[in-house]
């Protein structure tokens, strides 16, 4: 263990993870602002990490916060509940808080841009994968070949242009499906299915839902590709998990997408649907392009070790690895 004396404290089922105004976002709220910090001052806690936005207003010892996005600020409409936390509060809270990571170079430029953080008051530390469960020896061949794409099923991930490209693939002559895994809960599911119809491919689109986590390694490396056609992410792990699993990986030009997936991709613009089914058509037809592409996926997804995730929390938090 690289903390043998760290302790872990169980925190009860009531304190839910649901934002926004119910029974269960104030409970969590109430704890946060008022039982925590009680805790950390009986504890004598020397650093808080945060390890999402949630942050303690008022902490009795300095405290690291994690920023994975600024969805609620940058599509507001998609986060109604969050979009004033982010616009009105989270930048003041910030600016009082010892050091604050961001996931990617991109969120920590939104950062710096739409809070006016310092940039040497932000550290960038990239997220992980684990190869040991994501790697290319899950594959199995298919009875249907497949595209995957994966996430929730909310606008800014463009689930609804990329049904579009696939329509122009299906009448290329393509024979994949389309399987869109994720939590629909909240989105655009109902939307999508109808576009299916609209466009006469349903039966070739499948949107099945949240994937357990031990049937998603082998979901990744048996398609033919993984597209990522999103708006904006913080991060982008479903891309770190297709490229670890030898998955051809086809991407949006935007956000943190480049900065993660690097040469080891081919993008596209994501609000150019022609431009989309083109990228993907490109993968489709060239198998030497689709080696490439999932080799160099590999070896790119070998530099994101959730190791290395943790050293660098260490440092950030002023911990040796016997802490």
């Amino acid at each position: 263990a690289l903390f043998p004396r760290a302790r872990v404290q169980r925190l009860g089922a009531w304190v839910s993870v649901r934002h926004g105004l119910g029974i269960g976002g104030m409970l969590r709220f109430l704890w946060t602002q008022l039982v925590l910090p009680l805790k950390l001052k009986r504890l004598g806690c020397g650093r808080l990490l945060s390890p999402n936005h949630e942050l303690v207003f008022f902490c009795p010892c300095p405290q690291v916060v994690v920023i994975h996005d600024l969805l609620p600020l940058l599509f507001p409409g998609e986060h109604p509940r969050q979009k004033s936390y982010y616009r009105y509060i989270l930048p003041r809270a910030l600016a009082g808080v010892e050091h604050v990571v961001a996931v990617s170079e991109n969120t920590k430029k939104d950062l710096m841009l739409h809070y006016g953080l310092p940039a040497e008051k932000v550290e960038v530390i990239y997220s992980g994968v684990d190869v040991s469960r994501f790697n290319p020896t899950r594959r199995e061949s298919p009875a249907v070949p497949y595209i995957l794409a994966v996430g929730n099923h909310y606008p800014y991930k463009n689930f609804s242009r990329l049904i579009d490209a696939f329509a122009a693939l299906v009448k290329e002559g393509f024979p994949q499906e389309l399987l869109i895994a994720g939590n629909p809960e909240g989105g655009e599911g109902p939307a999508l299915r109808q576009k299916a119809r609209a466009l006469d491919i349903e039966r070739k689109v499948r949107l099945i839902g949240y994937v357990p986590a031990e049937e998603l390694p082998g979901l990744y490396s048996s398609a033919d590709l993984f597209v990522f056609p999103s708006l904006y992410e913080g991060f982008g792990l479903p891309a770190l998990e297709a490229m670890a699993s030898g998955c051809p990986v086809a991407a949006s030009n935007s956000s943190s997408l480049p900065e993660v997936c690097g040469e080891a991709a081919l993008y596209f613009d994501p609000l150019d649907t022609a431009k989309m089914t083109g990228t993907m058509a490109e993968l489709l037809r060239d198998e030497p392009l689709r080696r490439r592409l999932s080799a160099a996926g590999v070896q790119r997804a070998r530099l994101f070790s959730w190791e290395k995730t943790v050293k660098l929390y260490a440092s950030v938090l002023g911990l040796g690895a016997s802490a």
